[in-house]
């Protein structure tokens, strides 16, 4: 409710004053109203400082104090703040609390798999506790051959072990005669009599896990650090082991393909591949990397000129040497493609592949020979006439 005071623009007197405190203060306060002062505009100073303290003196006595009094009042975080505390929410997972949950994961994995090997093993303990019971029936069928005829289905015959009891034993058309059924029965009773000694010491290795492991699992709920790190340890000589997760796995790095051969090719008499190189870097590459054991490679002696591989490796059929047309074709290859080209005849050394090296350091196409097989005399007027045109109209006739 506002509050009128019977201001004026004149002077007032000290009395007017006092009496207006009075009247102030007399007026029963309200506290459910903010009090509202309805200012009017003042032009002398002392009419200014009396306004100031009419005001302090009503908010004072009408419980103004409290507005009076500075308020602390929590600013809104900011977006990137509130962000980073929602990420540091999902993130705050205590790690010890991780490694315990994929411990006791790892260990009932472990324990899944002990428990159907065990009952893997108890069907092989069952079938080996019939094999008493197959050694029997195949005895009684042994000792009644005499009785059977061929192409019977079904016999009777005396049990003696049980006091005489005729049993009626239904054999099986698989077997060409009962002779051959009874031999399968009683080689499969051993095989099951050897095993059933196997498959107990397996049950109790396998129970004696399980115990173990069981025990892990308990002792993993509430460890602490340490104790977290040795049972990981035993339960990974139980074949319980974490598995850790990677968090971004790198791609496969595809490797790059071998490109195929493009230079010059030919074929012998034989079908036998014959490569020729016709630079530096296919010659590196003809003699280091596409040459391989059982091949056959040449080169002209003493003089500059094309690696030549004879394939013997990709021959239609095995040869342990060349044929002498596909060696000497070879050789006529080399000695064409050198400086040796203009001559009637010229020798070609050739070796295995296995021999030719790489020295260090050596420009491309130098090779070092370790071990020379022989020497074959080239004729460079023998090669084909499509080697000759393409030669000239490639123009380099001089050189290789």
């Amino acid at each position: 409710r506002p509050c009128h005071h019977p201001w004026t623009r004149q002077q007032n007197s000290p009395q007017k004053t006092r009496s207006l405190r009075q009247s102030t203060a007399a007026a029963k306060p309200n506290h459910w109203r903010t009090p509202q002062i309805i200012l009017q505009p003042l032009k002398r100073g002392n009419d200014r400082r009396m306004w100031l303290m009419l005001m302090l003196t009503s908010l004072t006595r009408r419980g103004g104090r409290a507005l009076l009094r500075p308020r602390l009042v929590a600013t809104p975080p900011r977006r990137c703040v509130s962000r980073v505390a929602r990420g540091a929410a999902a993130e705050s997972v205590d790690p010890l609390d991780v490694r315990r949950t994929a411990l006791v994961a790892a260990i009932d994995a472990a324990l899944t798999k002990e428990a159907r090997k065990a009952d893997a093993l108890r069907k092989e303990a069952k079938a080996a506790a019939d094999a008493e019971a197959m050694a029997h029936r195949a005895n009684l069928i042994f000792s009644n051959l005499y009785r059977i005829e061929d192409g019977a289905t079904q016999i009777a015959v005396e049990d003696w072990e049980n006091g005489g009891e005729v049993v009626e034993i239904t054999l099986s058309p698989k077997f060409r005669s009962a002779k051959d059924e009874a031999d399968a029965g009683f080689k499969k009773a051993r095989r099951l009599r050897r095993g059933s000694a196997v498959v107990e010491e397996l049950l109790e290795a396998s129970s004696a896990k399980s115990t173990v492991l069981e025990g892990l699992r308990g002792d993993a709920v509430d460890a602490d650090d340490d104790a977290l790190e040795m049972l990981e340890k035993r339960a990974a000589k139980k074949g319980a082991t974490v598995v850790e997760v990677e968090a971004s796995p790198k791609p496969a790095v595809e490797k790059k393909k071998k490109s195929t051969w493009t230079g010059r090719t030919f074929t012998s008499p034989a079908g036998v591949p014959i490569l020729v190189g016709r630079s530096r870097k296919e010659n590196d590459r003809l003699s280091l990397v596409i040459a391989r054991d059982g091949d056959y490679w040449l080169h002209a002696r003493n003089a500059p000129g094309a690696h030549v591989l004879l394939q013997l490796s990709r021959a239609p059929r095995y040869y342990s040497e060349p044929e002498p047309d596909c060696l000497q074709m070879a050789a006529d290859l080399a000695a064409f493609y050198s400086d040796l080209r203009n001559e009637a005849r010229a020798d070609v050394t050739y070796t295995s592949p296995k021999h030719v090296t790489k020295p260090p350091r050596a420009p491309p196409g130098a090779v070092r020979l370790r071990e020379e097989l022989g020497t074959h005399v080239g004729r460079p007027g023998a090669v084909p006439d499509e080697c000759k045109e393409k030669r000239g109209e490639s123009g380099q006739v001089a050189s290789w």
